[in-house]
């Protein structure tokens, strides 16, 4: 267990915690969001030293977008079951991640090496959900703009990953031709 590591294991430990701030009656919204962006800070933490230190890991690759995706997942949908992010945003996320992930099932189905490299549309979405949430959280005002913007880059991250993914399975059939 390396460093990065454990900092993404922190990652997936805090998820819980925030959820169950978030939810209690009365909610502890400001303890949440402070989670939150511990939780959210730890994503650039994690990648930062492991690429530094030369300490990127298969494990490392696995958890860390698994643990942004269940930390953004989860947070997506408690705000929307307290009615505090539309719906459609939350099915918009939650679907680009499903989507994901039925594509690196299908791949490993099929005895593709999945070597899970993020985009830099990919990189700007995880920015822009993080971002989302924490400005539902301190209630800013005009956070319908924010949400169009957020939805927008997680369609386009979407469809950027599968036509990559589309790509290389057509160059593998041109291959063995």
């Amino acid at each position: 267990m390396n460093v990065p590591n454990f900092i993404t294991l922190v990652r997936l430990i805090m998820i819980p915690v925030f959820l169950i701030l978030l939810t209690r009656k009365p909610p502890y919204v400001t303890s949440a969001l402070i989670v939150f962006i511990f939780s959210a800070l730890t994503d650039a933490l994690d990648g930062i030293i492991a690429r530094n230190t030369g300490k990127i890991t298969g494990l490392g690759k696995f958890l860390d977008p698994m643990a942004d995706k269940l930390l953004l997942v989860s947070a997506f949908t408690a705000l929307t079951i307290l009615g505090l992010v539309p719906l459609w945003i939350t099915i918009i996320v939650f679907a680009r991640d499903v989507f994901l992930f039925i594509g690196w099932l299908g791949l490993f189905v099929i005895g593709r090496d999945v070597d899970i490299k993020p985009s830099i549309y990919s990189k700007i979405t995880t920015f822009m959900q993080m971002t989302t949430v924490v400005l539902v959280l301190i209630k800013f005002s005009n956070i319908k703009y924010i949400y169009y913007l957020t939805a927008g880059f997680t369609v386009l991250s979407g469809i950027h990953y599968m036509l990559i993914t589309l790509m290389d399975l057509s160059q593998e059939v041109v291959k063995s031709e």
